[in-house]
């Protein structure tokens, strides 16, 4: 049987309680695993990896703010990825 919920504090409940596992990313329960509430397990050597992405309305002109804000995020996601993907190997959580 597979459950599908989209409340991250539902789903830890539900595996505290002994009803399944889940995949959840690292930082979500970083206090359970640290309290020992519960376990994480590394799936595969990378982790479970999730592609990200940036949506913006695609017409022209874009006001300055937005042109500003798109320019940004695509300068600096890939960076912040990286580090929060690195932390998160460290710890041995779920990607």
């Amino acid at each position: 049987m597979a459950v599908e919920i989209d409340h991250l504090e539902a789903i830890k409940r539900l595996v505290q309680s002994g009803i399944g596992v889940a995949i959840l990313p690292a930082w979500a329960a970083r206090d359970e695993i640290a309290s020992g509430a519960l376990a994480s397990a590394r799936l595969g050597p990378r982790g479970f990896v999730r592609a990200w992405g940036l949506l913006y309305p695609d017409h022209a002109p874009l006001p300055i703010l937005l042109r500003t804000v798109v320019a940004e995020l695509t300068e600096m996601l890939p960076s912040l990825f990286a580090r929060a993907t690195s932390i998160d190997s460290r710890d041995g959580a779920l990607l």
